[in-house]
């Protein structure tokens, strides 16, 4: 059967009879073509690490002020404004978790997590073992040497570390190259969606074992919810640390001054005398001013603890963390019919190229 490829084009027009029997006749190419596209997509699939996926969903309820709306009102009748303590009900918008996760200190929080083997008999820092498993990775060699054989070589001849300077408060941490790159991988390895519709949380941890994407996604929910909790009571917890301070300072102030004034009592009981008993006024009323002081704060104090109950967020597990038993990636399914997909695009493209090419030498 000879080539029909001249009989595409007719005048103005294109046979779609001839185009197909060209497509037919060069069949070979599309043939080709997904089969380099299929056996390409078994070499990545094959050297992509398995994955298991691990995770939780949360609700987080701070809707505290309404939860004690009537107790508010009685202290209000003794003269105790609780929600001057409260620092209002400022809730922390959903789309303020994924951020949170992603900040350096959270990230370098989780990488001192202790992760444990299935059998737990043996145990390593979060941080080395996603070190070490990029130490194995192959492709991290083959990219040094070939597209980034420039930048290596650069290394390799001005030496220095290169990485990233990153401030945790007054204090400032240099993370080399290394360490960053470990993060980068901690990162990818982390999936946080909010459905703002139902403020639900969804934290999902991938790692190469089950066991172990479990433990790094229950240790991701705690620390989550511990920095959560800090961030929301940051402000009443000073208060209150400043109370119990004052509080602590008139206390002993207060029993410095009982001690004293009942001492002076029992030295004085049977005595008559102007000065001892400008002594004895002069104690009762800076006792009297100091316990009024002592009481008062002693208010404060427990409306202070109880500002930072209030103020404390509720985490409800909607799905608590489960060890995963089917793997995630990679897929070999899916990543066959992608490398079909594509071999068969190129392939048509190839025939089509090769019609455009023979009409354009006409």
């Amino acid at each position: 059967m000879d080539n029909p490829i001249g009989q595409v084009k007719r005048g103005n027009n294109i046979d779609l009879i001839a185009l197909l029997n060209t497509f037919w006749f060069e069949r070979k190419w599309i043939v080709y073509a997904i089969l380099t596209g299929v056996f390409l997509a078994l070499i990545i699939t094959f050297s992509m690490p398995v994955r298991y996926k691990a995770g939780a969903v949360l609700l987080p309820q701070t809707d505290g002020m309404a939860s004690i709306g009537q107790l508010g009102s009685l202290a209000s009748l003794a003269g105790v404004d609780i929600n001057s303590m409260l620092g209002g009900n400022s809730e922390i918008a959903p789309e303020i978790y994924p951020y949170i996760m992603g900040s350096y200190p959270f990230l370098n929080d989780l990488l001192s997590t202790i992760v444990y083997s299935a059998d737990r008999t043996d145990s390593i820092l979060l941080y080395d073992r996603i070190r070490k498993e990029l130490e194995r990775n192959p492709f991290k060699l083959i990219k040094s040497y070939t597209i980034l054989l420039p930048w290596t070589i650069k290394d390799l001849i001005i030496g220095g570390k290169k990485g990233t300077i990153v401030s945790f408060g007054n204090e400032i941490v240099f993370y080399d190259e290394e360490k960053q790159a470990v993060l980068d991988v901690l990162t990818g390895l982390m999936d946080v969606r909010v459905d703002r519709r139902n403020k639900l949380i969804s934290i999902n941890i991938s790692a190469d074992e089950p066991f172990v994407a479990a433990q790094i996604a229950e240790r991701a929910r705690i620390l989550l919810q511990e920095y959560v909790i800090r961030y929301k009571t940051r402000r009443v917890s000073e208060n209150l640390q400043f109370i119990e301070e004052r509080f602590e300072e008139k206390k002993k102030e207060h029993d410095s001054l009982r001690h004293e004034l009942l001492s002076f009592r029992d030295a004085n009981r049977f005595l008559v005398a102007e000065r001892a008993e400008l002594r004895l006024a002069d104690l009762e009323n800076r006792y009297a001013l100091a316990n009024s002081l002592y009481q008062t704060l002693a208010q404060q104090l427990e409306q202070a603890r109880l500002a930072v109950k209030n103020e404390t967020p509720v985490f409800s597990v909607i799905e608590p963390v489960k060890v995963p038993v089917r793997k995630t990636s990679p897929r070999h399914s899916i990543n066959l019919v992608i490398g079909f997909v594509i071999g068969a695009i190129v392939g048509v493209m190839a025939i089509v190229f090769k019609i455009v090419r023979f009409y354009l030498k006409l």
